[in-house]
């Protein structure tokens, strides 16, 4: 019943019907508000978490050290300059897949930045510096695979390691037989 100047009128069974289909439907948009918002507020937290590990990595690797990692793909350092700097950056994705990228754009999808996952960003504002922020499913294979990431890193830094001892080797050989 719905009052209508001081007099009830009674409401149709449609009207009803009606009415509790909007309420129902309301009652969806704010269940897929509440459940967007969740999504977003996880998306920044793993962002943030695994950009510290992305920088970690970024910074202690070598430029150019590439890794494949089975259900993540090919991770690689790389350095990016923008006008006010130069900076070590992880990037998911080979060069080869990405043959149009010019001079100051960043060839693949960046880990480390705090931007939007899979968003298009400037590096320190240089328009001259655009690149692509990883997706969220990048970050979240990324997540799952960390200790195989870490791992893969830490066998490219041994590959080196054994490189460089193998040439110091062979400079003492050469050193020790004159």
């Amino acid at each position: 019943m719905v009052s209508k100047k001081n007099s009830e009128v009674p409401l149709t069974e449609a009207a009803l019907r009606e009415r509790r289909a909007k309420r129902n439907d309301y009652q969806q948009l704010y269940r897929l508000r509440k459940k967007t918002e969740e999504r977003e507020r996880l998306t920044k937290q793993l962002v943030f978490l695994v950009n510290e590990v992305a920088n970690g990595i970024a910074e202690l690797a070598d430029v150019n050290t590439t890794v494949k990692v089975k259900g993540v793909g090919v991770l690689r350092v790389v350095e990016w300059t923008s006008y006010l700097e130069t900076r070590k950056v992880l990037v998911y994705g080979d060069p080869k897949d990405d043959p149009d990228v010019g001079d100051h754009e960043l060839p693949g999808a960046a880990f480390g930045f705090d931007v939007k996952a899979a968003s298009r960003f400037f590096f320190n504002g240089d328009l001259s510096a655009q690149g692509r922020a990883a997706s969220r499913e990048n970050y979240i294979s990324f997540a799952h695979k960390i200790s195989e990431i870490v791992n893969a890193f830490e066998v490219e830094e041994d590959i080196i390691i054994g490189r460089l001892l193998s040439a110091f080797t062979s400079l003492r050989h050469m050193v020790g037989s004159s």
